[in-house]
């Protein structure tokens, strides 16, 4: 029994060793930043422009 089991635990134990790494924090970081430099940079967009309208009306 001890013959089987212990070959058994080395593939279940390098297995969990050899598993596939979860996808890179930096890259996860980097796809957040930029995420959210664009809907900073939407904002930023939509406020000049309600800015423009508005003195546009106020020169009509």
């Amino acid at each position: 029994m001890k013959k089987l089991l212990f070959p058994l635990m080395l593939t279940v134990t390098g297995n969990t060793f050899t598993a596939p790494k979860p996808q890179n924090t930096k890259s996860i970081r980097n796809s957040i930043a930029s995420r959210i430099l664009e809907s900073e940079k939407k904002k930023r967009l939509r406020k000049q422009f309600k800015k423009k309208q508005n003195l546009l009306q106020i020169m009509l």
